[in-house]
């Protein structure tokens, strides 16, 4: 049996983080959470995920600054980045 994909979520509101986290883990990832730009860069060097989903508008360390860490650095440049910003949220 392959080992799950991991996806990162990078997002400071706890209610849309649980319910974008259910629906992935459906669809069979294994998903980590961070709250903040911060969080995000210590789950990266931690669990090296496979794909970050990454809100621009958080608390202590925004979207783009954390995005700009680690595009910057040599050992997270590899990762996938999906970055959005509220209300624009597309469905299919």
């Amino acid at each position: 049996m392959s080992e799950k994909k991991k996806v990162l979520l990078v997002d400071d509101d706890p209610d849309f983080v649980e319910a974008v986290k259910v629906i992935v883990e459906s669809g069979g990832y294994d998903v980590r959470v961070a709250y903040d730009g911060k969080e995000g860069l210590e789950a990266v060097a931690e669990e090296k995920p496979d794909l970050i989903v990454l809100d621009v508008m958080m608390p202590v360390m925004n979207g783009h600054e954390c995005c700009a860490k680690l595009k910057g650095d040599e050992a997270t440049v590899r990762h996938r980045f999906l970055s959005y910003c509220l209300p624009l949220w597309l469905t299919g």
